[in-house]
């Protein structure tokens, strides 16, 4: 396949499917990827943890193709419908028994005391008060798809210029906060000074569930909330966020429960515990028996109470889904609270409980009542994913055995093209380097890398990076890349890449002011379509070159 330039562009070569599947076949032997994955899901097997070089090849050898979306297993769509219904019928089931506790009275229950501790932790994070003008500062559009934007022109103009659709319950209270945005509010009644005019938003019954690929077995539900509604979601959930950060968890970095996780597998003391279909098992009614009045009330409001299920509309056991512009927040301050709860009667040090979604951390001695009480509130422990004994722990995306790294690559997407073997040919590099404790190249996995390297085109092979700068080109240490000083008496050095660059579109539409691009001139101005881009080749600056070693 040929390399060609068009206006500077790359036009990527590809390879067909039969090319692909061979590659893949290929390179799973060499990793010692068991050739029964090709036919179906592979069975739970026991790893070695008394070997740490045994247990990292064998993780590899098991989990390489665990996520690759290429395999035909099965209805992955049916599946995730299954769990939908079966999360809604759990919550429903919730609801009733938490309903049935509280009428009944919590000091009945041997949690009661847990459940009544939570309670006044939320509160003293939120207060007893919630003012809806707090919103009006935090308010803002995220990257994906609304009720009334879609396609690729997802920027922020695009939203605020769509159809601002809201769900019945939140109508009213949306109307008067876009009513104090003057930008918006002008574009929704094309009234240049509105103060005086309250816009009126089309009222819709609630979101729209959809399905997104995850692996080849299931895919992941997503809900996609109404215009008005995600402005303000998102505005909640940044102010959940800030008291979350105010009462010690910092949802802006996944170091903490990192650290934490391989302290764990080094002397038993912490446990890890993650849940199942965590987001989609958040009852309604726990998160009204958890928080004060007045917060729920507000994101009781805000939230979607229907949503749109292969047509029809059906009315939420659940508080809220993935999608939704507060859920990660709520859910992690809800689980934060149930688990500090536990720790601070039992007399452990709460400096070690933290949480991150539902990646929570939780002193060894309290792992029973913590997943008791999470029981209590309709989540399910995963007891694949949770680890209160043994030298194995994992949270928020790194695996520790003994306090080593051992969370293999993935293969996550279909590798088609010479970008793609690119990435996988630095992943296995990099993976060779924590492998050999940062000092040179583990050789075992060297085989997979050269043919790895092999399906990449010549003319892709010849640009070189050093590791910390992305995928743009393969990673080789200094004496083999041989890059450029920096020119001007700059500290540093140059080298030829692949860049990729957002595909854009132009528009000079007046949401533009709105969104805070620029003023639209005659010009217009140059937008990014969702998830487009191009690659051509240009120059790199590298302020530090990073050797990763040699095999070894």
């Amino acid at each position: 396949m040929r390399t060609k330039f068009s206006k500077g562009v790359l036009n990527i070569p590809r390879l067909n499917r039969a090319e692909t599947a061979s590659a893949v076949e290929r390179l799973s032997q060499l990793l010692g990827v068991p050739q029964g994955i090709f036919s179906g899901p592979l069975a739970s097997g026991r790893l070695p943890l008394d070997s740490l070089p045994d247990y990292r090849w064998e993780r590899l050898s098991y989990d390489f193709l665990k996520k690759y979306p290429g395999f035909d297993w099965g209805n992955p769509r049916e599946e995730a419908m299954r769990r939908y219904h079966q999360s809604e019928e759990e919550c429903r089931l919730t609801n009733q028994r938490i309903r049935a506790d509280s009428i009944a009275g919590y000091e009945s229950l041997a949690l009661g005391p847990y459940i009544r501790g939570a309670q006044k932790l939320i509160l003293s994070w939120l207060g007893d008060k919630f003012d809806w003008r707090d919103l009006l500062s935090k308010g803002r559009f995220g990257p994906g798809v609304t009720s009334s934007a879609k396609g690729l022109r997802l920027h922020a103009s695009q939203k605020f210029g769509a159809k601002p659709e809201v769900t019945p319950a939140f109508a009213r209270t949306g109307a008067q906060l876009i009513a104090g945005l003057p930008s918006w509010s002008c574009l929704i009644t094309g009234i240049d000074y509105p103060a005086w005019v309250t816009p009126l938003p089309v009222i819709i019954p609630g979101n729209r569930v959809t399905f997104v690929p995850k692996d080849s077995t299931t895919d992941r539900g997503i809900a996609v909330e109404p215009n008005v509604n995600i402005y303000f979601q998102l505005a909640m959930g940044s102010i959940l966020r800030d008291r979350l950060k105010s009462a010690g968890v910092d949802l802006n970095t996944q170091e903490v429960n990192q650290r934490l996780a391989c302290l764990g597998s080094l002397d038993d003391s912490l446990s890890t515990i993650d849940l199942e279909r965590a987001s989609d098992t958040l009852s309604w009614r726990t998160v009204f028996e958890l928080l004060p009045v007045t917060w729920f009330e507000a994101l009781d409001r805000l939230r979607s109470q229907f949503g749109q299920v292969d047509g029809a509309w059906r009315p939420y056991h659940k508080f809220s889904s993935m999608g939704n512009g507060f859920t990660f927040e709520l859910e992690s301050m809800i689980f934060y609270a149930l688990c500090l709860s536990v720790a601070q009667l039992d007399g452990f040090n709460p400096f070690w409980v933290t949480a991150y979604g539902d990646d929570l951390i939780v002193p060894s001695g309290c792992y029973d009542r913590v997943s008791e009480l999470l029981a209590w509130a309709g989540f399910t422990v995963n007891p694949k994913k949770s680890f209160s004994s043994g030298p194995f722990r994992e949270s928020c995306g790194k695996d520790y055995l003994r306090g080593s790294l051992v969370r293999p690559v993935y293969l996550k997407e279909i590798p088609d093209s010479p970008l793609a073997w690119i990435k996988i040919a630095n992943s296995l590099k990099r993976l060779a380097n924590t492998w050999n404790e940062y000092s040179g190249l583990d050789s075992r996995l060297k085989p997979a890398y050269d043919f790895s390297v092999s399906m990449i085109p010549r003319f892709y092979r010849k640009f070189s990076v050093s590791d910390g700068y992305g995928d743009v080109a393969l990673i080789r240490d200094f004496d083999e890349a041989r890059p450029t000083p920096a020119p001007g008496g700059w500290e540093g050095f140059m080298t030829r890449v692949i860049m990729p660059r957002p595909v854009r579109w132009e528009t000079t539409d007046r949401s533009l002011i709105t969104a805070g691009v620029s003023h639209p001139g005659e010009d217009g101005n140059r937008l990014p379509l969702r998830g487009k881009v191009e690659h051509t080749i240009g120059s790199l600056f590298v302020a530090n070159w990073h050797d990763l070693g040699a095999w070894s």
